[in-house]
C-alpha cells in the first residue's frame, strides 16, 4: 500500500512539473519581443512586451542622464561647472569702509535634467579705515587733517617788538582745509597782532612803551647825598656823600669838597677800552684827591683801576683791558673820586661794549619812480619828480652791532614823502623806532645780517631850483656802540629845470644875429640898386639880359616848329 502511495504521490509531482513548464513555454512563446524602451542605470534597454529587459539601445555619456527612455544633457552635475565664485568690479567707499561685489554661482539641481546655474552678487566689505584715514576712491587714505587743532595750537609766536608807536607780537593761525578728506592739508598764516598801544607820553622801544625821560637831568639832595635824577623825576646814580648835610641841591661843607662826571669810553679796539671823567670842586689846600673807575659786567662792577691822585679841575682816564666772560660783549663802569675830607663819590654808570671783530657797512642808491628809473648811485630828475631812496647796511665778522642809529640828511628842496620800510634778512623782526631825518633807532643787528631801508621823497615844484641843473646830495651816516668804523654813504639827483618849463620852443623870426634880424640892411640894399639902376651902371647888364630873352624866344619858337613838323608826317603816314 505504501508503494501505491508513494507511486501516486510522484505521478502526480511530476504531472503539476509537466504542466508548470508548459504553462511557461506557452507563455513565454506568447511575449513580443522590443516591445518598448526603457532606462536601466544611466543607459537606455530594449524591454519586450512582458516586460523583461532586452539588449541595450543607447549608453548614456558622463554628462547625460537617463530620463523617460531616453539620454538627456545635464547643466551642471556641481557649482564649479557654473563659474567660479569671487570678488568681482573695482572697489567702492561705503561710509568709512572698503567694499567689493563678491558674485556666487549656484549648480540648482545638480545632476538632473532639471538642472540649471544661475548667479548672485553681493557686496562684501573688504577694508575698514581707521580713525586717521578716510575712504577715497576705493581705498583708505591718510587724511592730513581733521579739524584746526590737529595743524597745531593758534596763538602768538616770537618776540614782542615796536610797530609805530605801540607794541605788537606776530599771531600764527593754523588752518586745516578740507578736514576729513583725502585733499586735507594743512596751512598756517602769521599777522602782526597790536598788544599795547603806547600812550602820547610814551614812545615804543626794545618792545616797551617807555617814558622818554632824560638821563642825569637834575642833581637833588636825597637825605645826606646828592644824587642825579631824570628828567621824569626818578631818582638815579649816586654823586656825592654829604658829610655835613645836604642843602640846595649840594653838600652843606666847611670844607673843600669835589664832584665827579662820568664820560664816555672811548678808543674802543681789540678787547680795550678808554674811560673817561671828569673831576670838579677840588683845590690844592694842602690835602690830596684822588680819582679811578669801577667797571664790570654788570651794576655789581667788581674791578676798580688805580687810584689817581688829582689836585685840580680837569679830565682823567685810564685804560681798560676788556675781557668777555661773561657771554655778551657790555660792560658797565664809573667814574670815582676821594676828596680831601675822605668823601668818596661816584658818577653815573655808563656803559662800553666791547668790539670784537665786528664791523658795519652802509650803501646808498636812488631811482626815479616818475620816470621809472633803476636804483643807481645818482639819477636824473625833473622838478617835482617822485624818488625813493634804498639804504643797505651789511655787518662783517662775528658780532652783533649794536644800538644802530641811521639818519639821513635830506638837502633843501627834498621833501620827505615817508612810505619807510625796514627789512632784515634771515626773517628776523623787524624792530625799530623813529624817522629817516630824526633817526631810526634800528636796536642790534645781528652778525652777518643784512638791514635794508627805503623810503620816498619828493623834489620841490620848479620855482625852488634855478634854471639849468641842480645836483642834490642826500647823505646817510650810521652810528653804532661797538662797530669799528662810523659808515657814511651818499646819492645824487641831478635836476634840470628848462628854460621855459613844459612849453615848445616858438620861433619869433630873431636870432640875435644883427646881420640878420635888421630891419635896415635890406632896406639900404634896395634903395642902393635903385641908385644904379638910374645912374646906368647896368645898361651892359640890361643889354644881356635883352640877348637872353631873344634866345630864348628863338629856341622855343624852332621847337614847336618841330613839334608841328613831326605830327604833319604821322598824320601822312597814316
Amino acid at each position: 500500500m505504501n508503494k501505491i502511495n508513494k507511486l501516486i504521490v510522484s505521478a502526480v509531482f511530476l504531472l503539476m512539473t509537466f504542466v508548470a513548464l508548459y504553462s511557461t513555454a506557452t507563455a513565454v512563446l506568447a511575449c513580443q519581443t522590443r516591445d518598448y524602451k526603457q532606462c536601466h542605470g544611466n543607459a537606455v534597454y530594449w524591454y519586450d512586451h512582458c516586460g523583461y529587459i532586452e539588449d541595450l539601445f543607447q549608453q548614456c555619456s558622463a554628462n547625460q542622464v537617463c530620463q523617460n527612455a531616453q539620454c538627456v544633457n545635464i547643466a551642471c552635475s556641481s557649482n564649479s561647472q557654473c563659474g567660479t565664485s569671487g570678488l568681482t568690479g573695482s572697489p567702492s567707499c561705503q561710509g568709512n569702509g572698503v567694499y567689493q561685489n563678491y558674485v556666487t554661482y549656484t549648480c540648482n539641481n545638480p545632476g538632473t535634467a532639471s538642472s540649471s546655474c544661475s548667479n548672485s552678487t553681493t557686496t562684501q566689505l573688504q577694508t575698514t579705515c581707521s580713525g586717521s584715514q578716510t575712504c577715497s576712491n576705493g581705498s583708505c587714505t591718510a587724511v592730513a587733517c581733521s579739524s584746526s587743532s590737529q595743524c597745531g595750537t593758534s596763538g602768538l609766536t616770537g618776540s614782542l617788538f615796536c610797530q609805530g608807536n605801540a607794541v605788537y607780537q606776530n599771531y600764527t593761525t593754523y588752518t586745516c582745509n578740507n578736514p576729513g578728506t583725502a585733499s586735507s592739508s594743512c596751512t598756517n598764516s602769521t599777522t602782526a597782532q597790536m598788544q599795547t598801544a603806547c600812550p602820547g607820553s610814551q614812545t615804543c622801544q626794545n618792545a616797551q612803551c617807555i617814558t622818554s625821560c632824560t638821563s642825569n637831568y637834575q642833581q637833588r639832595c636825597s637825605g645826606n647825598a646828592v644824587y642825579w635824577y631824570d628828567s621824569c623825576g626818578t631818582q638815579q646814580n649816586l654823586i656825592q656823600y654829604c658829610q655835613n648835610g645836604c642843602s640846595g641841591n649840594s653838600c652843606q661843607n666847611n670844607y673843600n669838597y669835589a664832584s665827579v662826571q662820568t664820560n664816555s669810553a672811548t678808543n674802543i679796539n681789540n678787547n680795550q677800552a678808554t674811560l673817561n671823567g671828569y673831576l670838579s670842586g677840588s683845590n690844592n689846600y694842602g690835602c690830596n684827591n684822588y680819582v679811578w673807575f669801577q667797571w664790570g659786567s654788570n651794576y655789581s662792577y667788581g674791578n676798580d683801576t688805580i687810584h689817581q691822585q688829582q689836585n685840580y679841575t680837569g679830565n682823567f682816564s685810564q685804560t681798560v683791558n676788556l675781557y668777555n666772560n661773561t657771554g655778551n660783549n657790555s660792560y658797565h663802569f664809573r667814574a670815582a673820586a676821594q676828596d680831601c675830607s675822605g668823601n668818596v663819590i661816584y658818577g653815573q654808570d655808563m656803559t662800553v661794549y666791547n668790539n670784537v671783530q665786528g664791523n658795519l657797512t652802509v650803501s646808498k642808491t636812488v631811482r626815479n619812480l616818475t620816470n621809472g628809473s633803476t636804483f643807481a648811485n645818482s639819477t636824473y630828475a625833473n622838478p617835482s619828480d617822485m624818488l625813493m631812496f634804498m639804504i643797505t647796511l651789511q655787518t662783517s665778522g662775528n658780532q652783533d652791532i649794536q644800538n644802530v642809529v641811521v639818519r639821513d640828511s635830506l638837502p633843501a628842496n627834498l621833501v620827505y614823502n615817508n612810505q619807510l620800510v625796514v627789512a632784515r634778512s634771515n626773517n628776523t623782526s623787524n624792530n625799530y623806532s623813529g624817522d629817516i631825518v630824526s633817526g631810526i633807532n634800528l636796536s642790534t643787528i645781528s652778525a652777518g645780517q643784512t638791514v635794508t631801508i627805503t623810503y620816498q621823497a619828493q623834489l620841490a615844484s620848479a620855482q625852488s631850483f634855478s634854471f639849468g641843473t641842480t645836483t642834490l646830495t642826500n647823505n646817510v651816516s650810521v652810528t653804532s656802540s661797538n662797530s669799528t668804523s662810523s659808515p657814511v654813504a651818499n646819492a645824487s639827483v641831478v635836476v634840470t629845470r628848462s628854460a621855459v618849463l613844459g612849453a615848445s620852443s616858438v620861433s619869433t623870426g630873431l636870432t640875435n644875429n644883427f646881420w640878420i634880424d635888421s630891419f635896415f640892411l635890406p632896406l639900404l640894399i634896395t634903395l642902393i640898386g635903385l641908385w644904379m639902376w638910374k645912374a646906368g651902371m647896368f645898361f651892359g647888364i640890361e643889354k644881356w639880359l635883352d640877348n637872353k630873352k631873344k634866345t630864348r624866344r628863338i629856341y622855343k619858337a624852332e621847337k614847336e616848329l618841330s613839334t608841328k613838323i613831326s605830327k604833319i608826317q604821322k598824320f601822312g603816314n597814316k
